[in-house]
């Protein structure tokens, strides 16, 4: 009588504890995807750019004179606050033809960390699918590397 009450409880105990891991997990993912869907769309900034439709993990091309007007450095250091913002991480490349066409590429990901180290959700599987960008296989969180 007594091992099955022992059994029981330490049943109990990680049944707990894989319920705390299914919440937290629960969480992370709410917490990315509110970071992307409506919250992300408030963040704006004096140069009122929609960082929460560009903040989507896709690569964007963004014009002068047509998605935003004056220096493209300006844009790249708006994306930056804009991703901290967010909670989240960027990576911009001023791109420019002569005077005439200049764009800035932005893309926004979850995350950055240095090469060799965890994912934030201490995740070690990482699948690369770029020599900067990884997708971590525990909790799905798009990862910009960056050399140490």
């Amino acid at each position: 009588m007594k091992m099955s009450s022992e059994k029981e409880r330490y049943s109990e105990a990680a049944q707990e504890i894989r319920m705390q891991r299914i919440a937290a997990e629960a969480a992370e993912r709410e917490a990315a995807e509110a970071a992307v869907s409506g919250e992300a769309a408030d963040v704006s900034d004096d140069l009122g750019l929609p960082w929460g439709q560009w903040a989507d993990g896709r690569l964007w091309r963004l014009k002068r004179g047509k998605h935003y007007k004056g220096d493209s450095r300006l844009v790249m250091t708006a994306a930056r606050h804009a991703a901290r913002a967010m909670g989240r991480a960027v990576e911009t490349t001023r791109d420019a033809a002569g005077k005439r066409f200049e764009y800035v590429w932005v893309q926004f990901a979850d995350a950055e960390i240095f090469i060799g180290e965890r994912c934030v959700c201490g995740g070690t599987k990482l699948a690369s699918h770029h020599p900067a960008r990884a997708r971590c296989t525990k909790c799905g969180r798009n990862l910009i590397l960056k050399e140490p």
